[in-house]
């Protein structure tokens, strides 16, 4: 008397669990004889197998249908504590009743085996958070935040013996050149100078 299941350890159901999940498992019968299985659970409120129970010829096969229900507002998350148990023997030849009645008699004189298996939850990865600072930029020299952004563009400690630096701080999108044109260094050099002059001559 053999009953194969598959799978043989865990029950996997996949999220969202906001509706009813639905895994699949699979009954064999690999011997000779015809065989009686019932299908228990700790937490009968929570799911719905289908079929339940059922007998299962020499060298078939069955399917079972295990939906998980939504769970209740308000109520605590007790899915660690959630398993199955599949229980099956071998069917006395002389037996012509449903398989209803068939649990519901005595079955101490028979090999009432059984294989428990428990229940394991893959949340939805579909609603994941991205990091903000995931998206490809390559092939451009623009970023964009949408929080302020502050960069250095260039010292010019080279020319006025000033280390200092220019520090801009916008709420906009501004591109951010790879390399300072260097028209635009010298352009900056005479307007500093002119703003020294300027200054000069107020004094």
């Amino acid at each position: 008397m053999s009953l194969e299941l598959i799978p043989n350890s865990d029950l996997i159901f996949k999220g969202p669990f906001t509706t009813v999940s639905t895994t699949t498992l699979k009954l064999g019968n690999n011997g000779n004889e015809r065989l009686a299985y019932k299908i228990k659970t700790t937490a009968p409120k929570r799911y719905c197998v289908k079929p339940n129970s059922g007998f299962l010829d020499s060298h078939t096969t069955a399917n079972i249908q295990v939906m998980l229900q939504p769970q209740a507002p308000g109520q605590p998350d007790d899915r660690s504590k959630h398993k199955f148990m599949v229980q099956w023997v071998a069917v006395p030849s002389s037996y012509t009743d449903d398989v209803d009645n068939f649990w519901k008699q005595d079955l101490k004189s028979l090999n009432v085996q059984d294989s428990k298996l428990k229940c394991v939850f893959a949340e939805d990865q579909s609603a994941a958070v991205v990091p903000n600072d995931s998206h490809d930029h390559r092939g451009s020299d623009t970023v964009c935040n949408q929080e302020n952004i502050s960069f250095k563009i260039v010292s010019f400690e080279r020319y006025f013996g000033l280390a200092s630096s220019i520090k801009y701080q916008s709420d906009k999108c501004y591109p951010v050149k790879k390399q300072i044109d260097k028209m635009d260094v010298i352009s900056f050099f005479f307007s500093f100078c002119s703003v020294i002059r300027n200054i000069s001559l107020c004094g």
